[in-house]
């Protein structure tokens, strides 16, 4: 998947969860309170889901999942070290 659909993916699953707020891609959506740790492992299962790329245990640190773009750029690295395999 493209960072752009995946970053559209997540406009909408927050959309969706978050109700009518906008969330923009820089949005620390835990420190706003939008998320918590449940939503957090839906949000992990959602991205891998999406972006086929599968989350290893050191990839689980909150702080790649905050917002928008620590998603995509976390997303961005796995795929370009599987493409370097």
């Amino acid at each position: 998947m493209e960072t752009v659909e995946l970053r559209e993916a997540l406009r909408n699953l927050f959309s969706d969860t978050f109700g009518a707020t906008e969330i923009e891609d820089g949005t620390d959506i835990f420190s706003e309170g939008f998320g918590n740790s449940l939503f957090a492992l839906q949000l992990v299962e959602f991205v891998e889901g999406r972006s086929g790329v599968t989350f290893e245990a050191e990839d689980l640190d909150i702080a790649h999942f905050r917002s928008i773009d620590s998603i995509a750029g976390l997303v961005d690295r796995k795929l370009a070290v599987e493409a370097g395999r």
